[in-house]
């Protein structure tokens, strides 16, 4: 079993949108790194640290000679929860600001992922999932906008 991992990340129009919001939240890419230019070896290998994964395709390949299953899935590296966060004893956030950043992010890294799954299921002709992607694409733009207008009336 091979497991073809595609990492991406919160594209820069997204994480403007989201610092416009909240300009001192802390977004580092601590769920997958990319260790190929840290390596002393020519390892091209990601480390992944607690990642959702995406299913896009399962598929069968020769490597070296034999048969083997693919798993092709993407992840996000994109992650709000720093140590920096403001959160009570339980991990929740502190204040309904807090709530809504989580909600903005998350709903952002989402859309991202469905972009990249509508993109890929285009290229490789999985038609059904390319309508189901763009239904939900549509979705998390429209709540995007519900909650940044939210963050303005307050």
């Amino acid at each position: 079993m091979i497991l073809k991992i595609h990492v991406c990340e919160l594209p820069a129009a997204s994480l403007n949108v989201y610092h416009e919001l909240y300009p001192s939240s802390v977004v580092s890419p601590i769920c997958a790194v990319d260790i190929a230019r840290l390596s002393r070896h020519d390892e091209h290998e990601v480390i992944l640290r607690g990642p959702f994964f995406q299913m896009l395709r399962l598929y069968d390949d020769k490597v070296q000679g034999k048969l083997v299953k693919v798993f092709e899935m993407v992840t996000m590296n994109s992650n709000r929860d720093h140590p920096s966060t403001p959160q009570n004893k339980d991990g929740e956030p502190q204040n309904k600001d807090a709530d809504r950043a989580r909600n903005l992010f998350g709903t952002l890294v989402s859309l991202a992922r469905d972009e990249f799954c509508f993109k890929f299921c285009n290229e490789n002709d999985l038609h059904d999932d390319v309508e189901r992607y763009s239904v939900a694409i549509e979705a998390k733009r429209k709540r995007i906008e519900e909650l940044r207008k939210e963050n303005d009336g307050e």
